[in-house]
């Protein structure tokens, strides 16, 4: 009884922690791609800025 219990409380403990990982790692993949697309935006617009300015 004592020993299903215990692989019971593991095996939920690990999958909660998998999941957990998984979300982190969803959550920093999805920032980085946003800051990204972020920099790539204000790269564009600094640039249309000076090509602006030239004429």
């Amino acid at each position: 009884m004592n020993q299903t219990v215990y692989s019971q409380v593991i095996i939920t403990c690990t999958t909660i922690n998998v999941v957990i990982i998984i979300s982190t790692l969803t959550m920093w993949i999805g920032t980085k791609i946003h800051d990204h697309r972020e920099k790539k935006k204000q790269e564009r617009e600094e640039q249309a800025k000076k090509e602006e300015a030239a004429q």
